[in-house]
């Protein structure tokens, strides 16, 4: 599809393919591949001044210096496609810009800064009825409140999460896994044993 939108001369649809490979090879791991692709459909979104696709291609190319640990380029990436979102009044790109910002700040072990972008996150999700986004956020907060202590706000979060989860056997499983830590954390041993099993 690629060689076919070059041939053709269909910028808009090259810049698509390069985005869509980008992320075939991004969640096969092959980083030396993804990143070409990424930069060739930022690259292209800019020349054609397709505010959409620039955000996108923000949001992939902030995913992929996340991963290679480049956590400052990483958060440029999120903050300018957070800015292009609100200018476009896509809520569901800036709530999904507002939870990448919120996962930069936990890995700079701000908590604090992230539980507060979590529940801007929230509000998004809630307002786009995005239960899958709201039970990932209330996961993500869950754990920022066990790294800052507050194991009864842990436990609070894990309640409300739990009806969210249905049909995802790994977000039940991680779900367990903080339920087990907050039960360590209180000195409940055999609670915790069982949650965590």
């Amino acid at each position: 599809a690629l060689v076919l939108f070059q041939a053709i001369g269909d910028r808009i649809g090259e810049g698509r393919c390069h985005g869509k490979l980008g992320e075939v090879h991004h969640y096969q791991g092959n980083r030396d591949s993804m990143s070409p692709h990424y930069v060739s459909a930022h690259s292209i979104a800019k020349q054609m001044n397709d505010r959409a696709a620039l955000a996108r291609s923000l949001r992939a190319r902030g995913w992929g210096h996340q991963e290679c640990g480049e956590i400052d380029e990483g958060a440029v990436c999120f903050s300018t496609g957070l800015q292009i979102a609100r200018e476009l009044g896509d809520r569901e790109l800036e709530g999904a810009f507002v939870g990448a910002l919120g996962v930069i700040e936990a890995e700079r072990k701000n908590y604090e800064a992230a539980i507060a972008l979590c529940e801007q996150t929230l509000i998004i999700g809630r307002e786009q009825g995005d239960t899958r986004r709201e039970g990932q956020c209330r996961l993500n907060m869950a754990q920022f409140y066990i790294e800052l202590g507050r194991f009864d706000e842990a436990w609070d979060e894990s309640e409300r999460v739990e009806p969210l989860l249905t049909g995802s056997p790994g977000a039940q499983a991680l779900l367990g896994m903080i339920r087990g830590q907050v039960q360590c954390h209180r000195g409940h041993f055999d609670d915790a044993h069982t949650l965590a099993q």
